[in-house]
């Protein structure tokens, strides 16, 4: 059984970074503009059942799917959502296994949604091969590739409330659509989805590609209660015979487990930057 816990915790103040202020607190916050904030995406958002994170996941598939690159999906959401980044990523600095190597796991960012109050908790993966996961699948057409993968992010307190949250993935081609992740585990410490991942390894399906090579999370934050927050998000990746045997969110803390233990790997991000709503 493998577990993860934080790796480490930033404390983080008000600093320039490339030229852009990173700003920690909600305090004296800029607003949006106030006819984006009377739209109805605002609206939206501020009366849905589960936080607007079903709308946002969907517009945040369509941005990066597009091409465009994290500083320009911010702009965007800021001038076009009035959600304004409160947390920016902190490089990682270890090495990663040969195995995790094929994945990225950015910190998650951390926003406030200037219209409503509400904060979102963004998190991301991204993989670079598709000819070491064709190794895993083993398959020369479409194939399973081990038991179910897990992504998860986990906080560093409980929020006071949560409004819902939205998992999504997408192959590095047209020939895995996007498609939704199943939740577990959810709560106000975080939440895990998952889903089986599943390989296209010839010309008999398509282009070679992986219905899992990207994918993020949307956690609505309704209220995020006061004291320093941070993130932190992971991916457990499995092939061959491995099964999923157990997941677990808490704070500071994701557990995922599976069978055989040298049938797969979990990556996890660094923390994002501390913010202090009140």
């Amino acid at each position: 059984m493998f577990a993860k816990g934080i790796i480490g915790r930033i404390v983080a103040l008000t600093a320039l970074v490339s030229g852009s202020v990173v700003i920690t607190s909600a305090t004296g916050a800029q607003a949006a503009p106030e006819p984006l904030c009377l739209s109805n995406s605002a609206a939206n958002r501020a009366t849905a059942g589960d936080g607007g994170a079903k709308a946002l996941d969907r517009t945040l598939v369509a941005l990066r799917r597009s091409g465009k690159s994290q500083a320009e999906i911010d702009r965007t959401l800021f001038a076009e959502e009035g959600l304004r980044l409160v947390s920016t990523p902190t490089p990682r600095t270890a090495t990663p296994m040969s195995s995790e190597s094929i994945v990225s796991v950015p910190a998650p960012s951390i926003y406030r949604d200037t219209c409503t109050s509400k904060y979102y908790a963004i998190a991301t993966w991204k993989f670079s091969s598709l000819t070491s996961l064709k190794s895993d699948g083993g398959c020369t057409t479409t194939c399973n590739v081990g038991g179910y993968d897990v992504f998860a992010i986990s906080f560093s307190r409980n929020v006071s409330s949560v409004s819902g949250y939205s998992s999504t993935a997408w192959g590095a081609s047209s020939t895995f659509p996007s498609f939704s992740l199943t939740m577990v585990s959810g709560g106000t410490d975080g939440v895990a989805a998952r889903a089986q991942d599943r390989l296209c390894g010839g010309s008999g399906c398509g282009a070679l590609d992986y219905n899992m090579y990207n994918g993020q999370i949307v956690y609505s934050i309704n209220t995020p209660g006061c004291g320093e927050l941070q993130a932190f998000s992971e991916y457990t990746h499995t092939w061959s015979t491995a099964q999923i045997t157990g997941i677990g969110v808490g704070i500071d803390s994701i557990s995922v487990s599976w069978n055989p233990t040298d049938k797969g790997w979990d990556k996890g991000s660094q923390p994002s930057n501390v913010v202090r709503p009140c």
